[in-house]
C-alpha cells in the first residue's frame, strides 16, 4: 500500500512562485522540512489515502474518467496564509479562491475513489527512508473525515516558516492532474500517474 495523494499540479508560473517563496521562508532554523521543487512538488490536494497495490490500474482508471468530465480550471490564488501544525511549526500556504468547479471536482472525486482510499497507512506506505511524522500519517488517515467536503480548504503548500515578503494576487489556468505518492508532511514526492483536464475551447 501506498500513501497517495490525488493533486492539481499549478502551472509553470505559480509553481516557479511557489518554489521561490519557499526559499524565502523564515523558520528559525536554516533548515527548510518541505523543499520545493523536483524533490517536492508544488501541488493542491484533492483526495487522500491509502492505495493498495493491487487496486492501482483500476484507481488510475476511475481518476481518469472523473477527470473527463472536466475542463481546465481557472484558480485565484489570494493571499499567503499561515498556521500551526500539531508539532507548533508555522506552515504557511497560498489561499486559492472557492471556485465552484474546484469544489465539484474535489467532492466526485472523493465519493468515487473513497472505496480505493484506506485510512490505515503508517509510515512505511510513505515514500523513501525519512521517517514520517504522526502529524502527516494522521492527516492522510483522516483527510476524507476531517478535510473534505464542507471542511475542504484549496491551497498550496509553500513550507515551513513565515514569509515576510508581498504577495500579488493572481490567476492562472490549471489543467494538469496528478496522483502522486507522498512523502513526510504530505509533500508529492512521485507521479505516479498523470491526465490533463480538457482545455477551454
Amino acid at each position: 500500500m501506498k500513501a497517495i495523494d490525488v493533486v492539481l499540479l499549478p502551472a509553470e508560473n505559480i509553481s516557479n512562485e511557489s518554489i521561490a517563496i519557499n526559499q524565502q521562508l523564515d523558520n528559525g532554523s536554516g533548515m527548510q522540512q518541505i523543499p520545493l521543487g523536483t524533490k517536492c512538488l508544488p501541488h493542491i490536494s484533492l483526495a487522500m489515502g491509502g492505495l493498495k497495490d493491487e487496486d492501482t490500474d483500476s484507481f488510475f482508471k476511475e481518476v481518469a474518467a472523473i477527470t473527463s468530465q472536466f475542463s481546465a480550471l481557472n484558480l485565484n490564488y489570494t493571499a499567503i496564509e499561515c498556521h500551526p501544525n500539531d508539532k507548533g511549526e508555522a506552515i504557511s500556504g497560498i489561499a486559492i479562491e472557492e471556485n465552484v468547479e474546484l469544489q465539484k471536482l474535489h467532492e466526485i472525486l472523493v465519493c468515487k475513489l473513497e472505496s480505493f482510499l484506506k485510512n490505515e497507512v503508517n509510515q512505511e506506505h510513505f515514500h523513501g527512508d525519512e521517517t514520517t511524522n504522526t502529524s502527516s500519517v494522521n492527516w492522510v488517515n483522516e483527510y476524507i473525515t476531517k478535510h473534505s467536503f464542507k471542511q475542504f480548504s484549496p491551497h498550496i503548500t509553500l513550507g515551513t516558516g513565515i514569509f515576510s515578503g508581498n504577495f500579488t494576487p493572481q490567476n492562472s489556468l490549471t489543467n494538469r492532474l496528478a496522483v502522486c505518492h507522498l512523502g513526510n508532511y504530505c509533500t508529492c514526492r512521485e507521479i505516479l500517474f498523470e491526465v490533463e483536464l480538457d482545455s477551454i475551447t
